[in-house]
């Protein structure tokens, strides 16, 4: 994110987030590489930035909502996904993941830029 995000909109963000009681937590992404892990094999691929989707396990995953996923189950160290935690809740994020895509597919909420639809 750190890339892409000027830092105004980062400042606003953890603003918000401490108006509101939250916080923000910054990983490092040039050791996380959230858009490349694999955590089932537990490896990186580095793939072009127009491959929307990726294969996990047996199933289709949207590059960027599976990015998000791992980011969620960072590791302490904010460098890495935490191969244990996102084992533990792949399978009610992919439920997630379904519905959000098939709900945005029937509302014609097209994002192919984003999202390859």
């Amino acid at each position: 994110m750190n890339n892409r995000c000027p830092a105004l909109f980062v400042s606003l963000l953890k603003e918000k987030a401490e108006a509101y009681g939250g916080t923000v937590h910054e990983v490092d992404t040039a050791s996380f590489r959230a858009s490349q892990y694999d955590h089932v094999t537990g490896s990186y691929t580095k793939c072009r930035l127009s491959e929307r989707w990726k294969t996990i396990g047996p199933y289709p995953v949207q590059r960027d909502l599976y990015s998000a996923y791992l980011l969620k189950n960072s590791d302490r160290t904010k460098k890495h996904a935490d191969r244990t935690r996102c084992q533990e809740g792949f399978e009610a994020f992919m439920g997630m993941h379904d519905q959000t895509i098939q709900e945005m597919k029937e509302r014609g909420m097209s994002r192919k830029g984003c999202f390859g639809f």
